[in-house]
C-alpha cells in the first residue's frame, strides 16, 4: 500500500442512522473518502438534505440491486458519483461488481499497485465449500472485499483476505485507517437498535491479523 494513502483512509456508511452520525460527528471531514452503500432509497426520499450536507458533497455511492434504478439516475443528475464497474476514485481503486459477476480474476492475481475496495452483492468466495484458487496477492495490502448483498452474518473476517460482511437488513459504519506498519478496520453494525462493534488490525508488510476484537 502506497504511503500516499496513509492516514484516515475511508469511511463506508449504510443506512439513515449511520449517515446522520457521519454528518453530525465530523467524520466526513476527517476521512479522505466517503462511500455511501446502498440501499439508499429511504435516505434519498426522507433525508436527501443529509447527503448534501456531507463535506463538499464529495462522496461516492455504491448501488444496491435492492433499490429502484431511478434513485441512482436522480442522484447522478444531482452530481453524485455512482460506482459502476472498476473505477479510480482519486488515488483509491473501487470495484463495484454486478450481482452474479465473477470476481475470481479480481482477487487471484497480483494487482497493479493500486489499493482497492471491492464491493460485491454475492457471497464471499471464502464461504464456498469448494475453494480452489491460487491466491497470489498480499492480504491487507492489495484490497478489502466488502460483501453486502446476501443474508449472511455481519462482521469482519480475516482469512485469506480481509472481508467486511454487511447484512442488507442492517445499518453499518466501517472506518478504515492506514498507519505506517498496519491497517485498522473498525465496524459498527446496527441491528434492531442494538449496536455491535468489531475491530481488526492487519500488518501491512505481511497481511497477517494482529488482533480481532469484538
Amino acid at each position: 500500500m502506497g504511503c500516499s494513502l496513509a492516514g484516515r483512509l475511508a469511511i463506508i456508511a449504510r443506512g439513515l442512522g449511520s449517515l446522520e452520525r457521519v454528518a453530525g460527528s465530523g467524520y466526513d471531514r476527517l476521512y479522505r473518502y466517503i462511500i455511501i452503500l446502498g440501499p439508499i432509497s429511504r435516505v434519498f426520499l426522507l433525508r436527501r438534505d443529509l447527503i448534501s450536507r456531507l463535506y463538499g458533497g464529495n462522496i461516492l455511492v455504491v448501488p444496491s440491486s435492492y433499490d429502484d434504478v431511478a434513485i441512482y439516475v436522480n442522484l447522478r443528475r444531482s452530481g453524485y458519483s455512482i460506482c459502476r464497474g472498476d473505477i479510480m476514485y482519486r488515488d483509491l481503486g473501487i470495484v463495484c461488481l454486478e450481482r452474479g459477476e465473477d470476481l475470481w480474476g479480481r482477487i487471484a492475481y497480483p494487482h497493479d499497485g493500486v489499493f482497492k475496495l471491492i464491493f460485491t452483492e454475492d457471497l464471499d468466495p471464502m464461504d464456498r465449500s469448494i475453494f480452489s484458487i491460487s491466491y497470489r496477492s498480499n492480504p491487507g495490502r492489495d484490497f478489502i472485499l466488502i460483501s453486502h448483498g446476501v443474508s449472511q452474518p455481519s462482521g469482519l473476517v480475516l482469512g485469506i483476505w480481509p472481508s467486511i460482511r454487511i447484512d442488507p437488513r442492517c445499518e453499518a459504519l466501517a472506518m478504515i485507517d492506514v498507519e505506517e506498519a498496519r491497517m485498522d478496520i473498525d465496524l459498527e453494525i446496527i441491528d434492531k437498535g442494538i449496536i455491535y462493534r468489531l475491530g481488526a488490525s492487519i500488518l501491512k508488510d505481511y497481511g497477517s491479523p494482529v488482533e480481532n476484537i469484538k
